[in-house]
Order: C-alpha cells, then structure tokens, then sequence
C-alpha cells in the first residue's frame, strides 16, 4: 500500500465524518432519515437502535475490527442501516454493484476476504453458495432472514431472540449514550470495486480519513438543507452514490427516499414531484434524455430559433422551458450535482442559458470520490469544477493550460490502494505518491480543470496525433438518429459504432434502409467538424445497445 499520511496538505481541525452523523442523530432524534417513498423507514433514533442490534448479532457471528462484509442489493433503508453498523463497529464495509454477474460477485466476495453477506433475497438464489468460500454467514435484506448460519447455533439464537438481547445489554437506551469511533481515520473502513470500462474490477482500499475529508469538505461548501430529503438514484455501493448519495446526506441531517422500483421515466420523475428534493446527484445520461425528449424538439422547430434570437421572446421562451425543467425535478431543487461521465457540450450550454443551479463535478473511486467542485454560480461551462482543498492536483504537462497531459492527484481523499493487488497499485501511483487518474485534461489560468479524455482511450494516428475519442462521440451524439455511440482505432482506420435511434426514426418514416442512408450524412457532417487527421473512416450500425456498467459507461474495452 501506499503511505499518503506525509503530505502537505492538511485541512485545519479534521472532522470524522461519524461525528456528523452522530451529532445530526442526536439533534434531530425523530427525523426519518432512511425511507421508502411514501413507505416505511427508520429515524435517527431507530438507526442508532439498528446499528446495536446488528453490532450484537456481528459479535455473536465471530466478527472482529477490520473483518470484512460485502452487502449487495437494491439501494433501501436496510442496505443503509446495515453499511453503517459494520463501519461503526469498526470493520470493513464491501459494497458489491447488484449489476455485476452472478459469479461476479461471487468472485468478488471471495476475493474480499468477507466474513458476511448481505444480500437481496432475488439475488442470493442466482449464486452458488458453494462458490462462496469463508463466509460465517448469509443475511438476506429483503426478508431481513438469516439464510446461511455456519452451524453457529450462537448465531441463531441471537437472530431469534435480538429483541430480548437488546434490551438485556440496553435496559435504558438513549441516543444521547451514541459514540461512534471518531479517532480512526487511518483505519480501512470500505473496499469498494470499480466499474470501470476498460478492465476488470479492483478493489479500491478506502480509509475512514479518506471518507471523513470528502464529507468534511462537502459539509462546509455544497448546499445542504437541514430537514430536506432527495430521492436515492445512484447505486450505493459507488462511491458517488455511498459518499453524497447517503452519508453526506446523513452527516446535513437530510432524509433519502427510496424508490422501490423506478421501470420508466415517469416513475422516476412522478417520486420526484412526490418528494421535491433540495439536490438532485445524477449521471449525465438522465440529463440528456430529458433535454432530449422535452427542450431539444422545442427550441430547434425553425420558428422557435427565430424567436430565440430575439430578446423578449427568448426571455419568454427560456423563463417557460426552466420552469418546466424545475417543475420536472421535483420543484424544490436548489442544486443540481451531475457527475459520473462528461455531459454534452450543447446540453449543458442550455443548462446555462436556462440558469439551471448545476454544476458538473470530478472523481474518482480511488479519491473516495472527489477530485474538483464549484459552486454553481462560479461554475465556468465546460469545466468540471477547480480542485478542492483536500486535494493537490496537477497536469503532468510542461504547459497545463494548453497541453493536455494526465491530471494526478494527492490529498487526504486519496486509498491506500487496491486491495491484494500491489502490481496494480505501484502502477498507479508515482514514485513521489501522486495517483495517476487516467485521466487527461488541462488547467486554466484562474485554476478550472478540464477533462479532455482517458489516457486509455486515446488514440495515436499515424501521423503522431493524438485523438481524444470523447470529443469526436459527443459531436455524433448530436446528429439525427443517434442513441448511442463510441469512436475505435481499427488498424491505421478510426471507426464510428452506432447504436440507432430507430424508434424516433420510425416516427419519422424511415426503416433501416433509411437510417443507413442518414449515417452516411452523418458521417460526412462528423468530418466537417474534425481536424483531417481524425476523421472517422466509417460509421457502422450495430444490433444492439452497448453493454455499460453501473454507472451507464459503454465497457470500451469489450468493442476494441
């Protein structure tokens, strides 16, 4: 592992993020902070109950500081409750992706080491618990059963009798005797494996110092509003989603809802009108299919551009399609957080012109997640944001604002490392401790950082060019019948795969035929937008849309 402890940079007075939560538990005791939408859910002072009775049953199942436990299943009040009793008892929390194959997460909660399982009752039936060698135990979070005992028969008896054991060990309970380690900040308290596109998950080692900085940060710069709720959209068991998604949420005093099931964009956004939350944290990909659907066919119909470029009926115009917007989200939002991707160069140009409150942040898994942030208000277009004050970050360039070159980071945010794998970690980092993101990009003159591509992805012409393909998709994504698409090198040749939008295509008359006539216009309007040493050769259809990962990123490397 790497030792990251020396550096210089140290924010004043460091606060666990713990400390947050147990002071918000004490201070708003009956606020129901962990819910299903219109449905049940714990307060502060039923998590607190929560957390005892699981430390006890954890004591009673062989478990000690710093064993492992892997919980894998569909964001919900229990899944919460249960991640903060294993790091509160001062073990280490493994969240596996629910979207990970079968003997994915069987090979991963191997590879952890776990002692325990939890896990959704629909998912435990597609595993093979042959395959799930040292665990102690199987608890299902629908049913809340215990499916597997070991043969501790310990075990058994403290599942049955939990009520009475609680009361037993806490005759008198109150949230005022809560204490939760507040000192540990060096101690691993999550393993969480990426979802990367281009290679195989790894088990990034995050310590309680690295959550506690991104929290802390959190705490003293992003809007948070005491008493305020947002709708739970991002897996937990990504660190976007498990660090702003849910303990940032925890540490302001806010509430989550939980949807039991969102199958459609209606579902998504009538629970959004149902809560109104204060922020909404998304990918970009929901971003873009809402402007898609409902701004994009308005304000490109020719008589709409006209009006447009007039001043009082663009006013009008605009001022009509940002309360729609608003209203769609929910109407209480102060702050829109999108993160995960880049988002489309004309999408958030209408972001702006709408005065949407957004901004577009930077992270990473290995960074717990946070690398760059700004208000909305100071946030400049195209931008992710300037590097936050727990974090140095730096373009290994020998001119940052103008060439671009790989962004490294150092900070109190940063992992120990991925678990079990030191080639991977030595790798990663250099000889001096920064961590090598993977990430390109530059930085300008008042310090805004950039992201122009991954290092992995680029492309390397014949000529000594170097082809960002992220910048040649997000000009495709803007032709007619584009859904889906990522840019290739195949031999000395740069191709174009197309997933295609055949619905809308069929609304508009054509047929297969048709939009393999539309693609080459497409093809030819690309490379009129493209520099000649990175046209693309060929756009070719495909069946199917792309596999992604958790987080909607096309898995590159399955295409290459």
């Amino acid at each position: 592992m790497i030792d990251l402890t020396n550096f210089d940079i140290y924010p004043e007075g460091r606060i666990h993020y713990l400390t947050y939560i147990s002071d918000a538990m004490k201070r708003l005791p009956d606020n129901k902070v962990l819910s299903y939408i219109g449905g049940d859910g714990y307060t502060f002072r039923q998590i607190a109950v929560e957390i005892e009775k699981l430390h006890i049953i954890f004591e009673k199942a062989g478990l000690k500081p710093g064993d492992k436990v892997a919980i894998c299943g569909n964001n919900s009040p229990i899944w919460g409750a249960v991640s903060l009793a294993v790091i509160t008892y001062r073990a280490v929390a493994v969240p596996i992706l629910k979207d990970f194959r079968p003997e994915s997460i069987e090979s991963l909660v191997n590879h952890s080491e776990s002692s325990l399982l939890f896990v959704d009752t629909e998912i435990y039936k597609t595993l093979d618990r042959k395959n799930l060698s040292g665990l102690k135990a199987i608890f299902s979070l629908t049913s809340r059963d215990l499916v597997y005992d070991g043969g501790n028969a310990e075990l058994v008896f403290a599942v049955d009798k939990i009520e009475t054991l609680f009361r037993e060990k806490y005759p008198n309970f109150s949230i005022e005797d809560v204490h939760y380690p507040e000192d540990n900040f060096d101690e691993v308290c999550i393993i969480n494996y990426t979802s990367g596109t281009s290679s195989v998950p790894k088990g990034v080692v995050l310590t309680n110092g690295n959550i506690s900085a991104n929290i802390q940060y959190a705490v003293k710069t992003i809007y948070g509003y005491e008493g305020g709720s947002i709708v739970s959209m991002l897996p937990m068991a990504h660190m976007f989603g498990i660090t702003f998604g849910f303990l940032y949420q925890l540490a302001s005093g806010c509430g989550i809802c939980f949807p039991k099931k969102i199958s459609s964009s209606k579902m998504l956004f009538d629970y959004l009108a149902a809560v109104k939350p204060y922020m909404i944290l998304t990918v970009p990909l929901m971003i873009e299919k809402m402007f898609k659907t409902s701004v994009f066919p308005v304000v490109n119909k020719p008589f709409m551009k006209l009006m447009l470029r007039m001043w009082p009926s663009a006013k009008i115009i605009k001022k009509k399609l940002r309360k729609k917007i608003m209203n769609a989200f929910g109407g209480g939002m102060k702050i829109l957080i999108i993160g995960g991707a880049p988002i489309n160069e004309e999408v958030e140009s209408w972001l702006k012109k709408l005065k949407i409150p957004y901004l577009v942040g930077y992270g990473m898994t290995e960074c717990a997640p946070l690398i760059s942030y700004q208000q909305p208000l100071k946030f400049k277009l195209g931008s992710c944001g300037m590097p936050i004050d727990i974090n140095d970050v730096k373009i290994n360039s020998e001119d940052p604002q103008h060439i671009v070159g790989e962004i490294l980071v150092r900070g109190w945010n940063v992992m120990k490392g991925y678990y079990k794998n030191p080639e991977a970690t030595a790798s990663t980092f250099t000889e001096d401790g920064w961590l090598c993101t993977g990430d390109l990009g530059l930085i300008d003159e008042s310090g805004n950082l950039f992201i122009k591509g991954r290092s992995k992805n680029m492309i390397l012409t014949a000529s000594g060019q170097n082809v960002y393909p992220e910048e040649i998709e997000e000009k495709l994504l803007q032709l007619p019948y584009v859904d889906e698409c990522i840019v290739i090198q195949r031999g000395s040749s740069i191709v174009g795969l197309v997933y295609p939008d055949m619905e809308q295509a069929e609304k508009d008359g054509f047929g297969e035929i048709g939009v393999k006539s539309k693609m080459k216009d497409n093809l030819n309007k690309l490379n009129s937008f493209l520099p000649r040493y990175s046209y693309v050769s060929n756009l070719e259809i495909v069946k199917e849309p792309f596999e992604k990962n958790p987080k909607n990123n096309i898995k590159r490397y399955l295409y290459r």
